[in-house]
């Protein structure tokens, strides 16, 4: 697994609804490079510090159950919209499903041009993540690194906010904000992390 250069693809003739659910989709996998042995120090930093205050089985658990509610929140939606467009199709009601959903992302501010400029703005910040990475030479996210980390907190602080948004659509995106939040408190054990 090598970091991703990019969180998300958004282009502006496909449906809020579609782009959304993609989206929600990658975050799991997107979050899982903090994680990951192959793109992060994690793990590492956790074995060194004999799981002392870094309990890595524990965060990984976390995030799978994080991961779990969102997978399995996304079916349920997507099962749910299409037995809605089949029965408002079957009773030939010109108002779909759909149309509710459409009110509640372009009243979070998730409509296509919104998502286009938030995901544009949090893609910047994950590539000067990527390439202080390249640049290093590290290929890996490093949580003992001072300079990646406030580059990092700088990308988080903004997923934070984004995340906030999809929240208000999807309820259920708590679970990996919370694990994010966790995830952001061990950067703040950047400088004990140096001295392990």
């Amino acid at each position: 697994m090598e970091l991703k250069t990019t969180w998300g693809t958004i282009t502006s003739d496909s449906s809020s609804i579609e782009t959304l659910l993609k989206l929600v989709e990658q975050i799991p996998e997107n979050i899982e490079q903090f994680l990951s042995p192959d793109t992060s120090n994690l793990y590492k930093i956790s074995e060194r510090l004999n799981n002392k205050y870094l309990h890595f089985n524990h965060i990984q658990m976390t995030f799978n159950h994080a991961k779990d509610i969102i997978n399995n929140e996304i079916k349920i939606l997507k099962r749910n919209l299409r037995i809605d467009n089949i029965i408002v199709s079957k009773s030939k009601k010109n108002i779909k499903s759909e149309k509710k959903f459409e009110y509640l992302i372009n009243n979070a501010g998730l409509n296509p041009d919104y998502l286009i400029l938030k995901m544009e703005l949090l893609n910047k910040l994950w590539t000067n993540v990527v390439d202080y990475i390249n640049k290093a030479g590290a290929r890996i996210i490093d949580f003992s690194n001072n300079e990646l980390v406030k580059l990092i907190r700088m990308f988080l602080s903004y997923l934070n906010s984004f995340l906030d948004s999809l929240k208000s659509v999807f309820p259920f995106i708590e679970a990996m904000k919370e694990f994010k939040d966790i995830l952001e408190g061990y950067f703040d054990l950047a400088e004990e992390f140096n001295n392990v």
